[in-house]
């Protein structure tokens, strides 16, 4: 961070006077989103998580599962950079900056930042913040929303006065670091727990730890720790760092040196970056998709117990008859003869049980979940809803708008912060990347240093992207359906054009990678390799330069009918049907 600092002409920085006040108030403006988060996060977790679980068991939880599905959704998997430039001569310079960015990208493993983001979310709002560490290493890193700091009363980022962080940071650390005020570093003490009287000091009763141990902060440490905050002014590009949610006590001020591009835009707030799914005209908080679940999953949940409890009151006894036979008959065993008097006097009751109309609110309400969560069910490919395969799949595309609109703004999130990364690599004027570039034709590769020697041009003359098919996660069997997907395109298609260009498949690769793919390795040993030309017995055409056609994958065989809706809607109308019927 000392790299970063730029002093100020004019001397030591003079904090604004009204800063304190206004972040007491929005500290106060938060506490309510807060604290329905973590109802929302106890919901979650369920009844057997940590020390402050919740009373009421969540036999259920459909938050747990529809956040699950969604998360899955939009989960971002080793994003890679795309650089372009306009200028012709830029391009050389610009697939080495794309190789250079996309070594660093893979190396800070960028995508569980961006996943924790996504589900944060889920639940509220998703922070990073990017910038360089102490050693000039770009870094990114989740904020959670319990340290977050902002300006409750701007309506747009754009209007925002401050925005900042809360932050643990070891004590020693702190004494120890002279880029802080040498005075204000020996005041610097210990935070064992964060004081709920103090407005400011971060909602200690709102926090999500508090789900594991409790309303209290007050942990033992290996290593003594004290909270600071990191702040970031806007309109005055200054950063503040100081402790005891105090601005009086400060650590640091200086001139922010970050990314020009940018600094204030839908999504961003100088190093922090705001992902949000939901968002509320006029107001700067989102809600999360998992609060809008949260009254069915209350309601479902309340009458499921209900349900459960009545189950496990029901009894069956015996009545009438003799004291006698009944000794004989609660002795006897299944299959057993026994002596009675008077067998028709002796008669079984049954008390208690579910209740008929109670367990149809039960599945309808279960039902309805997915309806409001955006068809859940379907995304999450845990049922069928129609009579036909068409049907679903045109009811799974409709329900996958809402997750391509999530997956759009996960793009435009994870596509600034990358450009942040590359900007912080393009300036740093002794940093160097290790990359390697295949040679055309070789199938060789070269390794070099990526420094400011071979960094061209300025870096607003390129542009920044991200490989959409770098995004999205696929399993082995996914890439499998992919490959022979292609494969049978282009024989298809281009089978011609291939054969005259003496064009074919190297069938011993293919069988080794679908026997990768497919999870199935003593495949890649049953198949005998000869050398020679292969034939074509149907055609008798033979030659190493004809294109072999892999076979079609088969497509899965989808029920054609959905057994489990059938069943849920005949047990409902049994079950709201009057009694006696």
């Amino acid at each position: 961070m000392a790299d970063e600092q730029a002093e100020q002409d004019e001397g030591k920085y003079e904090v604004p006077e009204d800063l304190k006040t206004a972040l007491q108030w929005s500290d106060r403006q938060m506490a309510d989103f807060r604290q329905k988060r973590i109802e929302v996060l106890a919901e979650y977790a369920g009844h057997h998580y940590g020390k402050n679980a919740k009373t009421e068991k969540t036999p259920v939880n459909i938050i747990n599962a529809y956040v699950g599905i969604y998360q899955r959704q939009v989960a971002v998997n080793e994003p890679q950079v795309l650089i372009t430039t306009p200028h012709q001569d830029l391009a050389a310079s610009a697939a080495e900056f794309k190789l250079a960015v996309n070594e660093r990208v893979s190396q800070m493993n960028v995508e569980s930042a961006f996943n924790e983001a996504g589900l944060e979310a889920l639940f509220m709002l998703g922070c990073v913040e990017t910038g360089i560490d102490e050693n000039g290493d770009p870094f990114v890193e989740n904020v959670l929303f319990d340290d977050l700091i902002l300006d409750m009363s701007a309506k747009t980022w754009k209007q925002v006065g401050f925005v900042g962080h809360r932050f643990r940071a070891p004590l020693d650390w702190v004494r120890g670091n002279e880029s802080f005020d040498p005075e204000m570093r020996k005041k610097a003490a210990p935070s064992e727990e964060a004081d709920p009287r103090i407005i400011g000091s971060g909602d200690a009763d709102n926090q999500s730890q508090t789900i594991t141990y409790g309303s209290s902060r007050k942990v033992e440490e290996f290593k003594r720790h004290i909270e600071l905050v990191q702040l970031f002014l806007p309109e005055e590009g200054m950063l503040l760092i100081f402790f005891d949610n105090d601005p009086k006590n400060l650590l640091l001020a200086k001139k922010w040196q970050g990314p020009p591009q940018l600094r204030v835009d839908d999504t961003k707030v100088g190093m922090y970056s705001f992902l949000s799914y939901v968002r509320v005209p006029g107001n700067l908080l989102p809600i999360g998709p998992a609060q809008l679940w949260r009254d069915i999953h209350d309601v479902l949940n309340r009458l499921a117990n209900k349900v459960f409890r009545q189950a496990e009151r029901q009894k069956t006894v015996l009545t009438g008859g003799s004291k006698e036979d009944m000794e004989r008959f609660v002795n006897s065993s299944d299959g057993d003869g026994i002596h009675t008097d008077d067998p028709d006097k002796i008669q079984e009751k049954t008390t208690g049980g579910a209740n008929q109309v109670t367990l149809g609110m039960v599945t309808w309400l279960r039902n309805l979940a997915s309806y409001v969560a955006g068809n859940a069910d379907m995304l999450g490919g845990t049922a069928a809803t129609t009579d036909t395969v068409g049907q679903d799949q045109i009811l799974f595309q409709s329900a996958g708008t809402q997750v391509k609109q999530m997956q759009h703004r996960m793009l435009q999130f994870a596509r600034s912060i990358l450009a942040d990364v590359a900007w912080w690599l393009w300036t740093d004027p002794i940093g160097e990347q290790a990359v390697s570039r295949a040679i055309p034709g070789t199938g060789e590769k070269i390794t070099f240093n990526w420094d400011a020697s071979r960094r061209k041009g300025s870096f607003e003359q390129y542009r920044f992207d991200i490989e959409p098919y770098s995004v999205t996660h696929r399993t082995p069997q996914e890439r499998l359906a992919a490959l022979f997907g292609a494969m049978d395109k282009l024989t298809m298609q281009y089978g011609p054009q291939m054969q005259a260009a003496g064009m074919s498949f190297d069938m011993e690769k293919l069988v080794k990678t679908v026997a990768d793919y497919a999870n199935l390795p003593e495949l890649a040993g049953m198949v005998i390799y000869q050398m020679g030309q292969q034939s074509d017995e149907a055609g008798g055409n033979s030659g190493p330069g004809r294109p072999v056609a892999p076979p079609r994958p088969q497509a899965p065989q989808q029920p054609s009918s959905n057994p489990l809706g059938d069943m849920e809607s005949m047990m409902m109308s049994k079950m709201m049907a009057p009694q006696g019927q």
